[in-house]
């Protein structure tokens, strides 16, 4: 079996698409709009203002009946599949199956901190080499050398490689937290506004976009995991169906 959850974070004018294949979530504090929230049962909720969708994926990892496949999308990047048989077709010659990949300009280490604030690849780098040996070469390979991104996390892994997934990023990210002393998300907004003030961070888009580190950082942590698990042979990238506007 498969489910793609899509994850929203505000009522759109497009559908949330409800089927056996396609199940939304809604993530961030506003008012209800959908029946399955993220702040139930096992959640980091509360963390959405730097976590971002990834609030959303934490809470299936933690509360969801798994399928055999689980796949994951924003509610403006969707991913374009009519049933799961399509899906489940792919796998038998792919490991996974990713939104085609952004080019960025220059390398992914350099393009973030360009966009937003080096010190927070610098620290990503420290953990992943005394954290996660095992992805330093990956780190090398594909965030400091390499400009190709998988973004928005639009993703569908087997079962058991999307809990190693989870394990690993939120592994990650609770380390991170710790060494910035982000024990609340007040703080971490707090900190990110004071870098942005003294020009360590960026101002573009303002604090509500920038204080979503632990969002943007998944987006390289899933392409370091991607790329190093499996290499770009075994991963099926499609296009996202957009919807930008909304």
């Amino acid at each position: 079996m498969t489910k793609i959850w899509i994850i929203g974070q505000r009522q759109t004018t497009e559908p949330y698409w409800d089927s056996d294949l396609y199940q939304p979530l809604q993530v961030g504090s506003g008012k209800t709009f959908l029946p399955v929230r993220d702040n139930t049962g096992d959640n980091i909720a509360e963390l959405n203002p730097i976590y971002c969708e990834m609030t959303g994926v934490y809470w299936i990892w933690k509360n969801a009946d798994l399928t055999d496949y689980v796949g994951i999308c924003q509610y403006r990047r969707r991913l374009p599949f009519k049933d799961a048989a399509e899906v489940e077709n792919i796998f038998k010659s792919s490991d996974v199956i990713a939104a085609e990949p952004l080019r960025v300009g220059g390398s992914l280490y350099e393009q973030y901190a360009r966009c937003h604030c080096r010190a927070d690849m610098e620290l990503t780098e420290r953990i992943i080499r005394e954290k996660y040996p095992e992805y330093a070469k990956g780190f090398d390979a594909y965030i400091k050398r390499s400009g190709s991104l998988f973004y928005s996390n639009g993703f569908i892994l087997r079962r058991q490689d999307f809990l190693d997934y989870c394990d690993f990023y939120f592994g990650f990210a609770a380390e991170f937290r710790k060494r910035r002393g982000w024990d609340t998300v007040e703080k971490a907004v707090s900190d990110v506004e004071a870098e942005m003030i003294r020009g360590e961070r960026k101002k573009s888009r303002g604090l509500g976009y920038q204080s979503f580190v632990l969002g943007f950082l998944s987006e390289r942590m899933l392409t370091l995991f991607l790329l190093t698990r499996f290499g770009p042979k075994r991963i099926k990238t499609v296009q996202y169906k957009k919807y930008e506007g909304v």
